[in-house]
């Protein structure tokens, strides 16, 4: 079968399993396989498709997120590793990166609280590198994953393996930054994709999906300087909830995502 016939039954497969951009999807699993760019499959579409492309779409059909077969995502125009012992990262998460690129002052220690890939304290690091970082996560694969993405990306950051911020001193952080679990156990709103691919451990956060939450707030209270922020990702119909953990904060406010969702929380200390 060549490339060119491989691409249209493949982009049919996908369709009728699902998936939203068929053809785009197929395109990128072959161009994978090929170890080549999309647009020059116009140039390969009479040689023959490669074996490996019939396995990797049927990782797909399964319900495979494309990031764990491909093995990286793209976050804030640069590609991150990614395997199943972290969540993948998405472009909400664009939201809080952006805030703590504004309001991180000069200088300032700041902590990216549960980094999984480190896409949140790489990217605030490469792009504010007059700040400095230190990445924390309970799982010691996902800190390997974090820490070859800081080597991809040449910056210099700490890790650490911790639960939340545990470990930390009081009053010795300038910023924290999370997109902490928060996702209700038994939530209906979750693709069985993500239930059943993704790390547990990332996603859920007890019956309500506020436990993380808050034991952040609480934590961060004591851990932030006098003049520090803590800002945090939260579920769709979380913010309300969340704003009255931060009970300890001089001030709030919430930041919308590309959706128009209240997606981040930051809170002023």
């Amino acid at each position: 079968m060549t490339v060119r016939d491989w691409l249209t039954q493949a982009a049919d497969r996908l369709s009728a399993s699902g998936v939203a951009s068929p053809r785009l999807e197929a395109q990128v699993l072959m161009a994978h396989c090929l170890h080549v760019d999309r647009d020059r499959l116009l140039l390969l579409d009479e040689q023959d498709a490669p074996h490996d492309a019939d396995v990797l779409l049927k990782r797909r059909l399964a319900g495979e997120p494309l990031a764990y077969i491909l093995g990286w995502k793209e976050f804030y125009r640069r590609r991150f590793e990614v395997n199943p012992s972290v969540l993948i990262p998405r472009p909400e998460t664009e939201t809080l990166v952006e805030a703590v690129i504004e309001l991180a002052p000069p200088e300032a220690l700041c902590v990216d609280v549960g980094t999984g890939s480190g896409c949140i304290g790489v990217t605030c690091a490469l792009e504010r590198s007059d700040t400095r970082w230190i990445l924390t996560d309970v799982s010691r694969e996902a800190l390997h994953v974090a820490q070859r993405n800081a080597c991809h990306h040449a910056v210099a950051c700490w890790f650490l393996q911790a639960d939340l911020l545990s470990g930390f001193q009081p009053k010795s952080v300038d910023v924290i930054a999370c997109n902490p679990p928060y996702v209700a156990e038994a939530d209906p709103r979750l693709d069985p994709s993500v239930r059943k691919f993704e790390p547990a451990v990332a996603l859920f956060a007890g019956e309500t999906g506020l436990e993380h939450l808050s034991r952040l707030a609480v934590q961060a209270a004591e851990v932030l300087k006098s003049g520090g922020w803590l800002l945090m990702e939260v579920g769709e119909g979380q913010t309300a909830h969340v704003l009255s953990l931060c009970e300890k904060a001089r001030a709030c406010i919430v930041r919308k995502d590309l959706a128009g969702i209240e997606r981040v929380v930051i809170a002023a200390y």
